[in-house]
């Protein structure tokens, strides 16, 4: 498996700290902080400290999504863990039901995140 990939599959798997308060899908983005960039991206089913990791339904080494109707569906909601080059981490609970987050990964390895 490729560093890329595997990359992926874990951004897909895990998310960040919490960042205090919850966002509305329209507000879903990692927060830039500065001196470094997002690297990845990780989505929880629910809280991060239950350990729900969700596996991107699509990823290679440049972009991919996940489909998260179905865990607003059973009346759950998403968390977005923001891992940053510096290690530094923002989990970003969103209680507003979004359809899909999907991420890119540009040539300098710096990730983007919609989700709606």
């Amino acid at each position: 498996m490729s560093l890329n990939k595997a990359i992926a599959g874990l951004a897909a798997s895990v998310l960040v700290a919490s960042v205090g308060g919850c966002a509305n899908a329209k507000e879903v983005a990692c927060p830039a902080l500065s001196d470094t960039h997002l690297r990845y991206v990780q989505l929880f089913d629910g809280n991060p400290e239950e350990q729900v990791s969700l596996i991107a339904d699509h990823s290679n080494s440049a972009q991919g999504y996940w489909k998260l109707g179905y865990v607003y569906d059973h009346g759950r909601s998403v968390t977005v863990r923001c891992v940053y080059a510096d290690k530094q981490t923002r989990d970003i609970a969103i209680s507003r039901r979004v359809d899909a987050c999907r991420y890119q990964i540009d040539a300098s390895g710096t990730t983007k995140l919609d989700c709606e």
